[in-house]
Formats: C-alpha cells, sequence, structure tokens
C-alpha cells in the first residue's frame, strides 16, 4: 500500500491563517464574512472572477492560493486531484437562491447552488485536470478520505492531492487543507 505524505497544510479561521505550523494572519477582529475578501487583497490577488464566487468557493480559492504559494508549481496538473469536504455546501447561497424566487430568481446565485462548484473554481484557477470530489458531512471522515486518497494513487493516475475541509456558513469559517503526495 502507498504511503501518504502531507507535505504542506493550511487552516483558516474566524481567529487566522495557519499555514506548515506558522502563523500568517490574525483575524481575530474581522467579521467571518470578510475574511477571504481581506486575504484576497492582503495578497494582492488579481482574479476579477472572484468577487462573483459564493463565500465558501472564496474560502476554498484563497485557502488553496495560500498553500500553492509553499507548494510551487506541481509537475504535472492533469495528475493533481483535489477531494473536499463541507458541512454546508452552498446551503447560503441556496437560500439566499429560494429568496430571490419570491422575485425574479437570480442566475448569478443559481450558479453556486451546488457544492462541488468550490472545487470548480479552485481547478480552473490552477488548472488541475485530476479527479475532484466533494462530500457533503458534519467533518472530514479520516478513514474514508485515506482510503479514498489510497484508492487515487493507487490507480496511477494522481500525483497529488488538496485534501480537507472546507466551510462557510453564517459565521463560521473554516478551510483545513493538505497538499497530499505519494510516499516513496
Amino acid at each position: 500500500m502507498t504511503t501518504l505524505l502531507k507535505k504542506h497544510s493550511i487552516q483558516i479561521s474566524a481567529a487566522g491563517v495557519v499555514r506548515d505550523g506558522q502563523h500568517l494572519y490574525d483575524f481575530s477582529a474581522l467579521p467571518a464574512a470578510e475574511i477571504p475578501a481581506q486575504l484576497y487583497r492582503n495578497l494582492g490577488l488579481s482574479y476579477p472572477k472572484f468577487f462573483k464566487m459564493d463565500r465558501i468557493s472564496k474560502l476554498g480559492f484563497i485557502a488553496t492560493e495560500l498553500l500553492m504559494q509553499v507548494v510551487g508549481e506541481p509537475v504535472n496538473k492533469n495528475k493533481v486531484a483535489l477531494l473536499l469536504t463541507t458541512a454546508d455546501g452552498c446551503r447560503e447561497i441556496d437560500e439566499k437562491f429560494e429568496a430571490s424566487m419570491k422575485d425574479i430568481p437570480s442566475p448569478a446565485l443559481f450558479v453556486y447552488t451546488l457544492p462541488n462548484i468550490v472545487a470548480g473554481e479552485i481547478c480552473i484557477r490552477n488548472g488541475f485536470k485530476g479527479e475532484q470530489m466533494v462530500w457533503v458531512a458534519e467533518a472530514q471522515d479520516e478513514k474514508m478520505t485515506e482510503a479514498y486518497l489510497h484508492s487515487l494513487f493507487a490507480k496511477g493516475n494522481t500525483e497529488a492531492c488538496i485534501t480537507g475541509f472546507v466551510n462557510a456558513y453564517q459565521e463560521d469559517i473554516r478551510a483545513e487543507l493538505s497538499w497530499v503526495e505519494a510516499g516513496t
């Protein structure tokens, strides 16, 4: 069985940002809803589509940007997989879209009414073409995730995987991502 190595990690919460154990930002005085946009500005990014995204997509996008700063350029983007878990998925946008149906439904909201859109946004931005999966569950199931990762690497079409938990609903904002590679 392939040994899996977590090479890098990023955690974003209402308290701040920690990458590979190093505290990067403190956000304890900032409302949770503003954290992804503040990080976007702090990183000096230029990706206009960012401001059209829902909050979970913004959070996953920013967490991946911070992770990729330490990972660098993957050797083969066709073999980078993405495996995420979210507790609420796109629930926030679902509620806004439902409210918009009382008048004229908003197509701008409808685009984000699938929990896997966050994976699409990450893969489009980074050019990743490997397998993608988003599970909706209260917490990341470590045993199931590990089994799935072993399966991905055993097939030979995965060289690296971004895996973890991303959630943005009301005041809950959490991203815990890892860059995983097969060990030798």
